[in-house]
């Protein structure tokens, strides 16, 4: 795998205060992330459409700890709630991730699809179709601390020089059964390349 290029964005966004450890989590992945190179954090009222699609643009890595919900009845409209409303699954046509990043959605059901169109329309297909070379994203809805503690094992697994996000993700899920955590808490996070 290429190397992770270009700065990084960490985003955090706790849902007016339901969600605290994404918060954290998203101070935890910018701290990491800034070992390596340059990041742009955007927490809270920060985190609106116009300032995530500039990041998005350029970056090299994205992580976004938020809410997010799937919609079964109209995937296009899945979204990841920011500061100023939704980014929806709609939305993401409009992107273009220059950088090829590898995006990291910490929030619930990310990875869910339904068929149409001849594909799975979900939150993950949008991303690749906006350029992303590979995604973490979640199966179902997740809790905000564990998930928290398997970012910051998830990057402080990741090498920067020679990047295997499915091998650091499956460290960060060996590191939490070795802590005992349930598999709610870990497996529902998967590895998705472009």
């Amino acid at each position: 795998p290429p190397p992770l290029a270009g700065p990084a964005l960490a985003l955090g966004c706790s849902d007016e205060g339901r969600l605290p450890d994404a918060l954290r989590e998203a101070a935890a992945v910018a701290e990491a992330l800034g070992r390596r190179g340059p990041v742009r954090q955007l927490i809270e009222g920060q985190a609106t459409r116009a300032a995530v699609a500039e990041a998005l643009a350029e970056c090299g890595v994205a992580h976004l700890a938020a809410h997010a919900a799937f919609r079964p009845d109209n995937p296009l409209f899945s979204w990841v709630r920011l500061a100023d409303g939704h980014l929806a699954v709609a939305d993401l046509g409009e992107l273009q991730m220059r950088g090829r990043p590898l995006v990291v959605l910490s929030a619930c059901e990310t990875g869910r699809g339904r068929p149409r169109g001849g594909g799975i329309v979900g939150m993950a297909r949008g991303f690749l179709l906006a350029g992303a070379a590979g995604l973490v994203t979640s199966l179902w809805k997740i809790a905000d601390a564990s998930s928290a503690r398997l970012m910051a094992d998830f990057y402080g697994a990741l090498d920067a020089d020679r990047p295997d996000p499915a091998a650091a993700l499956a460290a960060a899920q060996r590191r939490a059964i070795s802590r005992g955590e349930h598999p709610f808490h870990w497996a529902a996070f998967v590895f998705v390349a472009a």
